[in-house]
């Protein structure tokens, strides 16, 4: 899939919905920062129902705006926008996030270095409103995960295998190599989207990511965390019923494995989705895991 021709260094992207109490810290921090590169920042809004469009609007900053009359989700609204996205590298960044004033200058010298040719993301030390460390990247999942998951025994697999092998939220002492650097702020080489695509839209939101990441992991690409660029992430502010995130959540995980594994592990990762929804169906009597279930079963 080809884009326009590079006419800029950099393009940020941003995808709002219901961000009013975010979005004006996370466009001040971008237009603070010490050095920035020829660049546009390009925010699509997911049809926001609050003050986030008057927000943006206030704040006289130079930015594109993509409005959408409905929530078509993180990986359609990116795809938007980089659809219409000029620059050399493109910079996913969530609206509730606030940057470091020197993150753009890092990561795109960090990029423009022919030694790291291989590299197409790169990421910082995710930090929360606290200032403590919170997951900054991710392996790809297997079927193990989705048991621990499904069959609620997360807190056995902790005690089994140590709180390292399942959580990420920790601080990051050195430059390392990872499987996927989180959506809310992946600095990306334009020339291996060339080749690998855009985000896959059966993504509403969550695994979108991790499914890009997968591909250009085939091509052999790396994606690279660099913890001297801290990132603040008010973590899930546009999400706030757990029961509908979780279930974009299983359904992002189910068309992870659909899309990058073979058909038999896929048929059994499915079933395990369904057996766990229907089990939490049975013993909460929540019709949302019946919806749950309907939603894995037509996939």
């Amino acid at each position: 899939m080809n884009f326009m021709p590079i006419s800029m260094e950099l393009s940020i992207l941003i995808i709002t919905h219901n961000s009013e109490g975010y979005i004006k810290n996370c466009l001040n921090s971008i237009f603070a920062s010490k050095s920035n590169p020829d660049m546009e920042v390009i925010i699509v809004d997911n049809f926001s129902s609050d003050k986030t469009l008057d927000t943006i609007q206030s704040t006289d900053s130079p930015v594109k705006i993509i409005r959408n009359r409905e929530n078509i989700g993180f990986a359609k609204a990116n795809n938007q926008a980089m659809k219409i996205a000029k620059g050399k590298y493109i910079f996913l960044l969530n609206p509730d996030t606030e940057i470091d004033s020197d993150a753009l200058e890092i990561f795109y010298n960090y990029l423009e270095d022919k030694d790291n040719a291989n590299v197409w993301c790169v990421g910082g030390q995710l930090v929360d409103e606290n200032g403590n460390p919170s997951k900054s990247y991710g392996r790809f999942p297997n079927l193990l995960d989705v048991l621990i998951e499904q069959f609620g025994i997360k807190g056995i697999a902790l005690k089994i295998f140590g709180q390292k092998w399942i959580s990420r939220n920790r601080w990051i002492g050195n430059e390392i190599i990872v499987p996927f650097i989180m959506g809310c702020n992946m600095f990306i080489r334009r020339e291996t989207l060339d080749k690998i695509g855009h985000f896959n839209e059966s993504f509403f939101l969550n695994y979108e990511e991790v499914e890009l990441s997968w591909r250009a992991k085939q091509k052999g690409s790396k994606s690279v965390v660099l913890p001297q660029v801290v990132i603040k992430h008010y973590s899930g502010k546009s999400f706030t019923n757990l029961k509908e995130y979780l279930n974009h959540l299983w359904l992002g995980q189910v068309y992870f494995f659909k899309f990058t594994r073979g058909k038999v592990y896929f048929k059994l990762v499915k079933l395990i989705h369904l057996i766990g929804s229907l089990l939490r169906h049975m013993l909460k009597m929540d019709k949302n895991y019946l919806s749950q279930f309907r939603n894995i079963k037509a996939i």
